[in-house]
């Protein structure tokens, strides 16, 4: 019975202290983004660009690109850029890949440098101009 009582009370605990994990701001205000992405300078024709907090915080916005176009609400801040870009291919064993190969350079998306800064004044434009892995 007291085992049970001790239970309870943790887990009463756990819960009360997980509530308070959050902000008490809330969630950090965003601005919507748009822009365009060319790979090899042509637009890329889908894909997903990824714009995560430049200090590590945070989970990531990802947005979808198509015929080199993208746009929705991201976080503001500085972003570090992804760029991701993939088509179908075939495993070593013959079986298509359910993943596929990633197109674009490590250079910008694994590898990436690319930056940006989201405000709040209105929509934030950007364009990324990127190279395939060849």
């Amino acid at each position: 019975m007291r085992a049970r009582w001790w239970v309870g009370l943790s887990l009463v605990g756990v819960l009360a202290g997980l509530s308070g994990c959050g902000d008490a701001d809330g969630p950090p205000p965003r601005t919507g983004v748009r822009g365009t992405v060319t790979l090899d300078g042509a637009p890329m024709a889908e894909g997903q660009i990824l714009f995560l907090d430049a200090g590590g915080e945070g989970a990531p916005a990802f947005l979808d690109v198509k015929d080199g176009r993208f746009e929705g609400d991201v976080p503001h801040g500085k972003k570090k850029v992804q760029i991701l870009s993939f088509k179908k291919g075939k495993l070593k064993t013959g079986e298509e890949d359910p993943v596929g190969v990633q197109v674009v350079h490590p250079n910008y998306n694994r590898n990436s440098k690319l930056t940006t800064e989201v405000t709040g004044a209105g929509a934030t434009p950007s364009e990324f101009n990127v190279q395939s892995a060849r």
